[in-house]
């Protein structure tokens, strides 16, 4: 491979394929895939799960659109909103959880290589040591079902 001239990629069959640019949808094994090449891939994926919760059928009335709360600027998600659905049930999310697995679409999945990886990026650490309160509370919020009811609250008058 020839980043200079282009790339050429050889399949196992022994085709080649040459190209100016190569685009990889490799998503979340994008920069595994650019140390596999040989190169420094200048990123980390970090990986983060988005979960939505159902409010219970009798607060399905309090909602009747989009509510979102003001963004903060400071923050590199647009945080958590309610969401009325075309069958009229209300959705509350998504929040921002860091997942300590690389494809860990569940609370309890976990890879110890995956999080020493994470953790063992400087800028990472930077950035959950300059939103640590508030990935605590996403992460209380993911775990207590209280929690995200107060949340609630503090934004639609008369949820309780």
């Amino acid at each position: 491979m020839s980043i200079k001239n282009g790339v050429v990629i050889r399949t196992r069959q022994g085709g080649e394929y040459e190209a100016s640019t190569l685009i990889s949808c490799s998503g979340l094994m994008a920069d595994r895939l650019v140390k596999m090449l040989g190169l420094e891939p200048g990123f980390i994926i970090c990986p983060f799960r988005g979960e939505y919760f159902r409010l219970a059928p009798e607060h399905n009335q309090i909602v009747n659109h989009l509510i979102y709360p003001i963004p903060d600027p400071a923050m590199p998600f647009l945080g958590v909103h309610l969401t009325r659905m075309i069958d009229g049930s209300v959705t509350v999310g998504p929040n921002a959880v860091l997942a300590f697995k690389r494809e860990g679409y569940r609370k309890r999945d976990f890879s110890f290589s995956d999080t020493l990886e994470i953790l063992g990026s400087s800028g990472i650490r930077r950035v959950l040591q300059n939103h640590l309160r508030s990935g605590l509370g996403e992460m209380k919020n993911s775990l207590c079902k209280s929690a995200i009811c107060g949340w609630c609250k503090s934004i639609v008058p008369g949820f309780r």
